[in-house]
């Protein structure tokens, strides 16, 4: 590892262009994760809100906002196992998505959430 001290002399930087021993977050990474229930309640997580406009219809917003579009993923839950992931819109700042079945009709369901992008 090439170290390179940066104009904080108490931060050495590696190769990575993270600091030495430290993690993304360290370097402006921001992460959101949570589990939501079918109606749009918020099982557990932090950094987002989310309604649910319809059946299978979500909207999540980022609090606070990525400074980019992060990387996303959903994951449905439960027992329902050919669930689509239908993205209507996606920006630094939320998402909205529906749940539909292998017919197509929308369909409410857990899901799980994790996004990870620039602070």
């Amino acid at each position: 590892m090439t170290t390179h001290a940066n104009t904080q002399p108490s931060t050495v930087i590696d190769d990575s262009g993270l600091p030495a021993g430290g993690s993304p977050a360290d370097a402006g990474t921001q992460m959101v994760s949570g589990i939501v229930q079918p109606d749009g309640t918020l099982y557990n997580g932090s950094g987002f809100s989310v309604s649910q406009n319809g059946t299978g219809s979500y909207a999540i917003t980022f609090d606070p906002p990525f400074s980019a579009i992060p990387a996303f993923s959903l994951t449905p839950g439960g027992t329902t196992s050919s669930l689509y992931t239908n993205p209507l819109w996606v920006s630094n700042s939320g998402l909205t998505f529906t749940y539909q079945n292998a017919q197509g009709e929308a369909t409410d369901s857990w899901f799980f959430l994790i996004a990870v992008g620039a602070a």
